[in-house]
């Protein structure tokens, strides 16, 4: 497994669209293990994600895609107040 890989790499990436993103300073993480790690990230922001399809030389807005590319699933709960982001990783039985 390449650092890039790695789980906490995912989660770095929630943990930076929701300072950047999502305008909270200190975001709540959340972690669930059984036989998928489930990783969770709070933010205060209503505004949902989506992918974009930035242009070649773009310096941001991949980290969805990232996600997306290396994760068994990913979704957005939304809340009362903002939304929380989320990934699944599956691991064999």
């Amino acid at each position: 497994m390449r650092a890039c890989d790695s789980p906490s790499e995912r989660a770095l990436e929630l943990i930076a669209n929701a300072w950047g993103h999502g305008q909270t300073p200190a975001p709540v993480v959340y972690f669930s293990l059984t036989r998928t790690l489930r990783v969770c990230v709070a933010d205060e922001s209503d505004a949902l994600p989506a992918p974009r399809t930035p242009g070649r030389l773009a310096e941001s807005g991949r980290g969805l895609q990232l996600v997306e590319g290396l994760t068994h699933r990913w979704g957005v709960d939304p809340q009362k107040r903002g939304k929380t982001v989320w990934y699944e990783l599956d691991f064999p039985a």
